[in-house]
């Protein structure tokens, strides 16, 4: 970077000043969407030129290419040839997973297992009935709300969820299993959500 400045206000000199530094960042999650392979390849040229005048490397291992066209299979991006994500295989952008195929059950499955596993993961703690119900209605519930912003879970499935962490807070609260599931859910007991 350099700035011209004068040296004086009484004089007509002037000084070049430069600085260099050194930058580290991070590109993530990028996006783009086009509505033709020769607008995609234009944008790709342009990412490119971009990439190699600021010294950016890019991790193609992390590259996921997608489309609906039936015809376009592979593109060339830095050096690199992008195969065509497969319709079933999932793939994650901003936090949410998703697959060509329009089918939810990877993703719902992946969801249910996420949940399933922070509740065994509260099984082994030695915590209260009230923290418990705590974590549950600050961690858990709110990690599933963001993860399915963008699929609708089943009545069974939810079902599955919420039994897995009610019955680890019936455990925590010494109550029997049999114990109905209003009593955990009720507000004016332990609050605890339900999705």
């Amino acid at each position: 970077m350099s700035a011209i400045c004068k040296d004086s206000i009484l004089t007509n000199k002037y000084n070049k000043l430069t600085t260099l530094s050194s930058v580290l960042a991070y590109i993530d999650d990028t996006l783009w969407i086009t509505n033709s392979k020769p607008n995609l390849e234009l944008i790709i040229q342009i990412a490119t030129s971009f990439y190699q005048i600021a010294n950016v490397k890019i991790n193609s291992h992390k590259l996921v290419f997608i489309t609906n066209a039936k015809k376009l299979s592979q593109l060339n991006f830095i050096n690199s040839s992008l195969q065509l994500q497969q319709p079933s295989i999932l793939f994650k952008f901003f936090e949410y997973w998703f697959t060509l195929d329009g089918k939810q059950t990877k993703q719902t499955k992946l969801i249910t297992d996420e949940i399933i596993n922070l509740t065994n993961i509260l099984k082994t703690k030695h915590i209260t009935d009230k923290q418990v119900s705590y974590i549950i209605n600050t961690v858990i519930i709110p990690i599933l709300e963001y993860r399915i912003h963008n699929i609708v879970l089943s009545q069974t499935t939810c079902s599955k969820i919420l039994s897995s962490y009610l019955t680890i807070a019936k455990h925590k609260s010494n109550l029997a299993s049999t114990t109905p599931n209003s009593t955990l859910l009720n507000h004016n007991i332990y609050g605890i959500k339900n999705i």
